[in-house]
């Protein structure tokens, strides 16, 4: 539930900027949106590489990952302020963790580092916790491009019996023990049903070691307080998924119908790829941040392993 926090002191307001089911397709009773493009590196604010430096004396070994510092993704209608008391830190804390965050240019889906000194300071109801929440990270299977980059997906199952969003991974890559790149991961839809497994997903640019490692740690997994106040219903019709003979990729058309009047600020909807084993080989996003009903999406999804054997599409509408 979005919440106005009243205090004279600035206005820093952030601009607007599953493992699958038996079932083909999932279309949650709520709804979301995406960028068409072949399988090229999906670009969420996710892998940055931090490549050790090369004498070797200077390696550290592969980390174990703790659970600091968080993460926030910022969310439409968040300033820096009401963030910071979400966290109970100071305005100027959470400003000085941030040296390149501009307060009055934030946008949604922006990535916050919160002090690992914050402290929880929550009231029931009014703001949701950044503890990780809802969300089980389950296996995590990565696969090399042609150019030498890396994929990685993990399965993410809503355990919880509401609907969470906001869930993001911390994904560390490393070879021979030495960590040398680190990226976030996302969800390819930001709204998770209960029980509904979604993939989230980083791309490593090359170059990637050889063999190389991934460990994976949940930051955040946030409630959905009021659904109607964020997202409106949605649902898929004329869905027509044709998976290619050899199984190297799978066309995808449908719409995307709003199940009450209104006028949402995107739609997205997102196509993921299983082999027969049900394990993640590829997926496509797509959004119109111009949205009306219906809205008419087509597009191909490509695997980067096994042939494809199963398609599921999830949708859904932000306001």
């Amino acid at each position: 539930m979005p919440i106005v926090i009243v205090i004279i002191l600035l206005q820093l307001t952030a601009c607007q900027a599953v493992k699958p089911s038996t079932a083909d397709i999932v279309s949650p009773p709520a709804p979301f949106t995406s960028t068409l493009a072949l399988l090229t590196p999906y670009q969420t604010p996710t892998a940055s590489q931090t490549p050790f430096p090369p004498d070797p004396a200077t390696y550290t070994p592969f980390p174990t990952p703790t659970s600091t510092p968080r993460s926030h993704i910022v969310q439409k209608g968040e300033d820096m302020y009401g963030i910071a008391f979400q966290y109970g830190i100071t305005l100027q804390e959470l400003l000085a963790a941030n040296p390149d965050v501009d307060p009055n240019f934030m946008s949604v889906d922006m990535v916050l580092l919160i002090p690992a000194s914050a402290q929880i300071n929550q009231t029931e109801g009014v703001l949701p916790s950044p503890t990780p929440a809802g969300a089980l990270p389950g296996s995590t299977d990565c696969y090399k491009t042609g150019e030498g980059g890396l994929w990685c997906f993990t399965s993410i199952l809503n355990q919880s019996d509401h609907y969470i969003e906001g869930v993001s991974l911390q994904v560390r890559l490393g070879g021979e023990g030495v960590q040398v790149a680190v990226g976030s991961a996302l969800t390819v839809i930001n709204l998770i049903p209960p029980g509904a497994h979604i993939p989230a997903t980083v791309y490593f640019p090359p170059p990637v070691p050889n063999p190389f490692e991934v460990s994976v740690l949940l930051e955040t997994s946030l409630p959905v307080l009021n659904m109607s106040e964020r997202y409106m219903p949605v649902s898929l019709k004329n869905l027509d998924i044709a998976i290619d003979p050899d199984g190297r990729s799978a066309s995808v058309a449908g719409k995307v119908i709003l199940d009450e009047t209104g006028s949402p600020a995107r739609i997205a909807a997102a196509a993921v790829a299983y082999n027969s084993k049900g394990d993640v080989v590829g997926f496509r996003r797509w959004e119109n941040n111009d949205p009306s009903s219906p809205v008419t999406f087509s597009f191909q999804v490509y695997s980067l392993a096994d042939a494809i054997e199963q398609v599921s599409v999830f949708a859904e509408a932000a306001r």
